[in-house]
This record gives structure tokens, sequence and C-alpha cells, in this order.
């Protein structure tokens, strides 16, 4: 965790956040990628990380992904079933994640003080140490786990995502 002369106040920064942004691989799943027959790469998604994201979208929190895989077929179904339009939500094959967040945020008439993000490995690490409040599961880079705001107790596609989720949403009550 982020060592700072000054004490980190997490409640009071997680209630400013409007946006999360999250990572995929090693973030909302465990990083594995299996093939499939046909060469379709199958990930698994934690259900209790999915129910966080609707709790946060109905707390008027907006959920965004940022990876830097393309997309795949199974990524898109989850983000239907979380009701989220992924050519609004999904943004893939992405190198400079900071750019990307600053971008969108800039869209929306706001900042990276507004932002979360979640993420598990270096191509995080820029916008992580940009954002308002950094998260990263338990098994995260090394790098990683020493530049965040949260650490959860849990590793990545393991219910990491609803920990942080919850935390935020519990600062805003």
């Amino acid at each position: 965790m982020k060592d700072s002369e000054e004490e980190f106040d997490f409640d009071r920064q997680a209630s400013k956040i409007k946006f999360i942004g999250l990572d995929v691989d090693g973030t909302l799943t465990d990083g594995k990628v299996f093939f499939g027959a046909q060469g379709e790469a199958l990930k698994v998604f934690n259900a209790k990380d999915g129910y966080g994201i609707r709790l946060c979208e109905r707390a008027g929190i907006k959920v965004i992904f940022i990876t830097g895989r393309k997309s795949s077929e199974g990524l898109l179904r989850r983000l239907e079933d979380w009701k989220l339009d992924p050519a609004t939500r999904l943004f893939h094959s992405i190198e400079d994640k900071l750019s990307c967040a600053s971008k969108y945020l800039a869209g929306q008439q706001s900042s990276l003080a507004e932002f979360a993000y979640m993420g598990d490995d270096t191509p995080d690490a820029e916008l992580l140490a940009a954002c308002g409040l950094g998260a990263c599961p338990s098994d995260a880079h090394q790098s990683v786990l020493e530049s965040v705001h949260f650490v959860s107790t849990f590793a990545g596609g393991d219910g990491a995502v609803r920990e942080f989720l919850d935390a935020v949403l519990a600062s805003k009550s």
C-alpha cells in the first residue's frame, strides 16, 4: 500500500468517487485464459463482482472497463448481463490506460480526482498512481501492491472487485 507522510482517509476520498474503472484480466478474472477448440478465449467471472457493479450503477456510480486485450464474447455477454452498453463502457486494446480514462472523464465533465481504478499489473500502474483512488486484488504484481490505496483481501476473479466496490459504496452512506 502507498506510504504517505499524510494519513490517507479512504472514506473521505471514496465519498468523492463518481466513476470506477476496472481492468479485466487479473482483476475481474483470475488472469487465466483458456482456449476452446475454435481458439476462442474462455474466462471465468465472479457473480459477486457483477452484483457489486450493479449496486454501484444503482447508486449513480458509473463503471467502465479498460483492458489491453481485444474484447471477447465472454466479456461482452457479461456487460449485457449487467445491463451496461459495451459501446460506451468497454475500452479494449488499450495500451495507455491513463490517457483512455482521462479522455473518457473529460467527455463526462469529470476528472481523475473523481475516478477510482482497480488493476493488477504494470500496465495499470500509471493510471493507478494518477486516479483519486487506486485499488488492486491481493495477488497483484508487487509494484502495484505498493502503490495503491486499497488492497483487497481477495485475489483477482475471486471477489476482489466486490470487496472494493462495497468499500466505496459504504463511504457514501
